[in-house]
């Protein structure tokens, strides 16, 4: 059957990349902040932090959950073709009627991307048609007023390239035996402050006349993104622009972005009295509040560009933070939107980590039915409020997220082991679409919280699953042992009390 033009199109510029890439030199790495050029690129190039971070004898307890591989299942591969099996497939085409372009298009994918981890294992002329790209995209950043408080920020866009690249090359390393050379990963940082939509602007007007960058980026197999806080709608409006222009195909292409406490419904809202937003930020930091009322004009462009780049096949990981002083965790894993490309995990530092602590096995089992399709019944809506770190403290949730390689390797392992690379398939039988208003309540009601874990225990749907009832149980468990000290959690557990009449 004769393909569509834009089809042929994507194919032929496919090949025409191969050999424009082979041809791109191995610039050199500055070691000092990058240029303002047009033609200059970043290889990969650990910076002296990030080596530290990950030194062999430093072993941190902190926890990124649900674990990756609890949220999916190894498909059983096909048969290898047979002269029966291609009999079969014969029969079948001509009784079927013809594929649609959508089916094509997974199928071409598939061919393309099933064999690229062995092939990556052969021998260098083969490595060289392997495209890797990361692109990192910072968060807010105050003015320079403020950082002359609190100092220079750390969430670079050079930070999360390094920390991205280095979560591929553990990931090959540590699961395949694969040592990746350092030039098999083009990093992307992308920088620029302002209000979102400026944000948008400036990124496209950089990546644009930066022809390498652009090279790369439209030449790669594999693209991963990183972002934080603010950088989360500015990367996916950025992504749908990419798209909607042809610089980005995924016909041809396989994407993956990793969202660490996105401010997709917005801060905090108490944080709105602050005095560094009302004297001192302006436009820039209220802008962020918009996202608390998802039909104000920036949440509904959010919405659409998040909605374009989700039905394209973009996978995306939403990585809250356990103890973030800014970003609620509702926020962070975008509690009102649904789609099966979404996976959604939580990071935990390591000081604060038990593994009997009835809270956090709350918090992981919310994002487990989450993932699965099921509904937490807005439990982590309610349980946010309790979680805020505080903004003056030393330690944050907000910052130490993007430090932990935990989090890059989770949206490593779900690009690489899951469709069209892996054969891992997510457990989400009951996932569905949907997009859902959403209000931010300035003084959210307590008495909302012991009736959601109430229908959460008692939802058909979860104890019909062998797996969740049991967890169901072990919450039970955990919170007849809970000892809370600090009042906030005392106060939470007296309300919740009620759960102890419930028998599972």
């Amino acid at each position: 059957t004769p393909k569509p033009l834009y089809i042929q199109k994507a194919l032929q510029e496919e090949q025409n990349n191969i050999r424009k890439v082979k041809s791109l030199s191995n610039c050199p790495i500055p070691n000092t902040k990058l240029a303002p050029s047009h033609t200059s690129t970043l290889r990969l190039s650990m910076s002296s932090s990030s080596l530290q971070s990950q030194k062999p004898g430093k072993i941190t307890n902190n926890k990124v959950l649900p674990l990756f591989a609890s949220q999916c299942q190894v498909q059983s591969l096909p048969e290898k073709d047979t002269f029966f099996t291609k009999a079969f497939d014969t029969i079948q085409s001509i009784m079927q009627p013809p594929e649609t372009t959508t089916s094509w298009i997974a199928k071409k994918m598939k061919a393309k991307f099933s064999h690229f981890v062995q092939d990556l294992k052969q021998p260098q002329p083969i490595l060289m048609d392997k495209r890797i790209v990361v692109v990192g995209v910072h968060g807010w950043f105050p003015m320079k007023l403020v950082r002359s408080m609190i100092g220079e920020p750390t969430g670079t866009s050079i930070k999360f390239c390094e920390q991205m690249a280095l979560a591929v090359r553990t990931y090959f390393e540590t699961e395949h035996k694969v040592m990746l050379p350092l030039d098999a990963i083009t990093c992307v940082p992308l920088e620029g402050e302002g209000k979102i939509e400026d944000r948008v602007n400036q990124l496209y007007t950089k990546l644009i006349e930066n022809s390498v960058w652009l090279e790369a980026v439209s030449s790669a197999d594999v693209i991963l993104w990183a972002t934080h806080s603010q950088g989360t709608p500015v990367s996916i409006m950025l992504l749908q622009r990419l798209l909607e222009r042809g610089h980005v195909q995924l016909i041809r292409q396989s994407v993956c972005m990793l969202a660490m406490a996105g401010i997709s419904h917005g801060p905090f809202p108490a944080l709105k009295k602050s005095l560094i937003v009302k004297y001192f930020e302006a436009d820039a930091a209220r802008e962020l509040f918009e996202f608390m009322d998802s039909s104000s004009s920036i949440s509904t462009k959010f919405r659409q560009s998040l909605e374009y780049i989700l039905t394209c096949g973009i996978k995306l990981v939403l990585t809250g933070s356990m103890q973030d002083q800014v970003v609620p965790l509702y926020s962070a894993i975008l509690h009102a939107v649904d789609h099966p490309n979404i996976l959604r995990s939580i990071y935990i530092d390591g000081h604060i980590f038990s593994e009997d602590d009835f809270l956090i096995n709350l918090i992981v089992f919310c994002f487990k039915l989450r993932n699965t399709g099921l509904s937490d019944h807005d439990l982590i809506i309610h349980l946010s409020q309790v979680l805020a770190g505080s903004l003056y403290a030393l330690e944050g949730g907000h910052s130490t997220v993007y430090e932990e390689l935990q989090v890059y390797l989770t949206a490593v392992q779900y690009m690489f082991e899951t469709a069209p690379f892996g054969p891992c398939v997510r457990q989400q039988d009951r996932m569905q679409y949907k997009m859902d208003p959403f209000q931010a309540k300035l003084q959210p009601n307590p008495y909302y919280l012991p009736w959601a874990l109430h229908s959460m225990f008692t939802d058909p749907m979860i104890l019909a699953n062998e797996g969740l009832k049991a967890d169901l149980k072990h919450l039970l468990f955990l919170f007849d042992q809970w000892q809370p000290t600090p009042t906030r959690l005392r106060e939470l557990k007296f309300r919740l009390e009620p759960l102890l009449t419930l028998h599972l």
